[in-house]
């Protein structure tokens, strides 16, 4: 998907892409941080989409409401492969209000790192058994 993307997108829904495994975000030279390639989405919504990376959950600046279940073999939320600075300069989850997470049995991680999660007014999470621990900082769903 090129950066330019989904100017005017607000919602997306994926739902039963059992083979889906990866959104791949790219970028030419010379045109506008990744970071804006979903400048309007607020609502995501994956169900049932098996061993979906949503690493690319990091270029939606605006998301408000994300909303996963059903994804069976799904171990992480968001991957490893970000620095601290470079999460935190993607402002990660600095707009979420809801957070909704349901039947991931596999599911052990959200992020791997302590976010702060400042807009957040709902979390709802249910039969995830391996989730250790969520990556709110103290500041976090005050």
């Amino acid at each position: 998907m090129e950066s330019n993307g989904f100017l005017h997108l607000e919602q997306l829904n994926l739902w039963g892409c059992t083979m889906l495994k990866e959104i791949e975000i790219t970028q030419e030279v010379g045109r506008a941080p990744k970071y804006s390639c979903f400048p309007n989405l607020v609502t995501v919504t994956i169900d049932y989409c098996g061993f979906l990376d949503l690493s690319w959950l990091v270029h939606i600046p605006k998301l408000q409401e994300l909303n996963i279940g059903g994804c069976d073999s799904m171990e992480k939320i968001i991957g490893d492969g970000f620095a601290p600075e470079e999460l935190v300069a993607s402002g990660l989850f600095s707009c979420l209000k809801r957070l909704n997470i349901s039947n991931l049995p596999n599911l052990t991680s959200i992020c791997e790192r302590t976010l702060p999660f400042p807009q957040l007014k709902s979390l709802g999470i249910f039969n995830c058994p391996r989730l250790g621990k969520l990556p709110l900082d103290s500041n976090s769903a005050r």
